[in-house]
């Protein structure tokens, strides 16, 4: 699709690290105020620019896909339905197929 060049994969890459800051950002907002939120947000994204750079790494997805996991579950107040459940796996089973320590959430949804 890009030739030889990584540049539209190295994109595609960032967006992913952008989507899963607004995802961790709406995630503490959520949960206490929007100075937490902004912050968590510009953490995830200093985190994100700092460790992975130019680097292709599968973490970023893993990260991903757990904290859609969570704001699914999140979405509404109180106890989640059974198909925030049902999508919340199925975030987190697309986490483990990046990378196998994503199986490591299993715990914590399950708690």
């Amino acid at each position: 699709l890009s030739g030889r060049s990584l540049l539209v994969v190295q994109l595609v890459q960032l967006a992913g690290q952008i989507v899963c800051a607004g995802i961790v950002a709406w995630i503490a907002w959520r949960q206490w105020n929007w100075l937490a939120g902004a912050l968590a947000g510009l953490l995830m994204l200093y985190g994100s620019a700092a460790f992975s750079g130019p680097h292709l790494t599968t973490e970023a997805w893993v990260a991903l896909c757990i904290a859609a996991g969570l704001a699914v579950l999140l979405w509404r107040k109180g106890r989640p339905a059974t198909w925030t459940w049902f999508v919340a796996g199925l975030w987190v089973g697309l986490a483990a197929l990046f990378k196998q320590t994503g199986l490591f959430t299993l715990a914590a949804f399950a708690a």
